[in-house]
């Protein structure tokens, strides 16, 4: 396995999976990603000098290691998804950014379902964070039932995922987690 120091952005990653599905021998190459938002939440936090607080200083962007499934679930490249996602993916050891966290930040259903029928987990905390910071509450519900997780995974801010996904969108899915989660105790 090779970690290419080139540093690919959304426009240029195509080239290189491209490049790898000619190659099925590169299938386990990874490179760095420059993503045009920063999907980890801690490092929006720098330590203040004087008073060792931490401040909150947005990033707006972040640089992520990727493998071709990984980078064609970014791109929304349904058809090389399939054809990369039928040898093992070095990816799967990376707990901070898995290729189905990466589907679920853009969103695209077709692609997270092929993932999840390759069970891809990935870190399962990271995604159902993803899915809610970005407005997916529909694809919450489903991460609570594949990964049996508790309600109270909370983020740095000590926030569940699906309270960001009611402050985005007024899910009756969301609501219905929170109705399950108090009969059940």
């Amino acid at each position: 396995m090779s970690l290419e120091r080139f540093e690919f952005d959304r426009t240029s990653i195509s080239a290189w999976i491209k490049w790898v599905l000619s190659d099925p021998k590169g299938y386990s190459s990874q490179c760095f990603m420059k993503l045009d938002q920063n999907i980890f939440p801690f490092n929006n936090f720098e330590v203040d000098s004087f008073t060792r607080a931490p401040v909150f200083k947005p990033r707006q962007s972040c640089l992520i290691y990727v493998t071709p499934l990984s980078a064609a679930a970014y791109l929304r490249d349904e058809e090389a998804v399939k054809r990369v996602s039928k040898s093992p993916d070095p990816h799967e050891s990376n707990e901070r950014i898995s290729p189905l966290s990466l589907a679920y930040l853009e969103g695209l259903s077709s692609i997270i379902q092929l993932l999840a029928k390759r069970n891809e987990t990935g870190n399962p905390l990271n995604t159902v964070h993803i899915a809610a910071r970005t407005g997916q509450g529909h694809y919450i519900c489903h991460l609570y039932q594949k990964f049996r997780f508790k309600q109270g995974i909370n983020d740095v801010d000590s926030v569940p995922p699906a309270i960001h996904a009611l402050y985005l969108d007024d899910d009756e899915q969301i609501k219905e987690i929170f109705f399950r989660a108090s009969r059940s105790g």
